[in-house]
């Protein structure tokens, strides 16, 4: 699988943008989190930034310097960022596996050159 993968990912710097972004989108969102911030708050300051990150994605993926596995675990995991915005601890652990995905895929990424 790990090969795989590697294969997917076609350029570090195409996969390091959409990671810089994703990496951002986490941060804030545990920020929120931990200010006590409304799920409806978090929503609606989710909701741009995730549609950009899932844009970003489809036009790494468009430009192929991204293959269609890998944009679609990651539009799968802006899916479940925002689908369990309303429950707070599963948004942190969804978060917590995120950071783990993009990170590992981060050093594929770098490994590929």
């Amino acid at each position: 699988m790990y090969n795989e993968l590697g294969k997917e990912i076609k350029s570090e710097s195409s996969y390091r943008r959409v990671h810089e972004l994703l990496s951002s989108i986490i941060d804030d969102t545990e920020s929120l989190l931990n200010q006590g911030q409304s799920s409806d708050f978090i929503k609606s300051r989710l909701s741009t930034h995730l549609a950009r990150a899932s844009v970003i994605i489809r036009y790494q993926e468009a430009r192929d310097q991204l293959g269609k596995g890998i944009a679609k675990i990651l539009n799968g995991v802006i899916d479940e960022i925002y689908k369990n915005v309303s429950n707070g601890s599963v948004l942190r652990k969804v978060l917590s596996n995120a950071r783990v995905l993009i990170d590992a895929l981060a050093v594929i990424a770098k490994e590929k050159g």
